[in-house]
C-alpha cells in the first residue's frame, strides 16, 4: 500500500463532474416536461416546428456562474417554452418573472411582452 496515494487525474475528475451534471439536467428536464404540457409563455401545446419545447432557466447560467449545478438546474428555475417564445425571451423581447419568488417556475410566471 502506498503511503501517499496518487491523486485522481484532473481529466477523470472533470469527466465525473460532467457526467453528474448531465444526469442532473436530464432528471430536471424529465420533471419539467411532466409539469409543463404547454408553453408557459403563450399557452400553445407543444408540437414540431415552432412549437418544439425548449427548456429555459429563469435565472440564467451566467447570473448563477460558479454556483452548485443544483442551484442552476432545478424545477423552480427551469420551465418549458416553445421555440418561438424561447427566442423572444433570449432576444429580450419577452420578460418572464415568477409571481412568487419562493416557488419560482413551480408557481405562476408573469409574462411581459415589449413593444418595438
Amino acid at each position: 500500500m502506498m503511503r501517499f496515494p496518487k491523486p485522481t487525474p484532473r481529466l477523470i475528475e472533470k469527466r465525473r463532474q460532467r457526467t453528474a451534471r448531465n444526469g442532473l439536467i436530464a432528471a430536471v428536464r424529465r420533471a419539467v416536461v411532466a409539469r409543463d404540457v404547454r408553453c408557459r409563455c403563450c399557452g400553445e401545446r407543444f408540437a414540431t416546428g415552432e412549437q418544439t419545447p425548449e427548456m429555459h432557466e429563469l435565472r440564467s447560467r451566467a447570473q448563477l456562474r460558479g454556483r452548485d449545478p443544483m442551484d442552476i438546474w432545478n424545477r423552480a428555475n427551469c420551465l418549458l417554452l416553445c421555440r418561438r417564445c424561447h427566442r423572444g425571451v433570449t432576444d429580450h423581447r419577452i420578460t418572464l418573472t415568477p409571481a412568487n419568488a419562493e416557488q419560482g417556475a413551480d408557481g405562476v410566471v408573469e409574462v411581459e411582452r415589449r413593444m418595438e
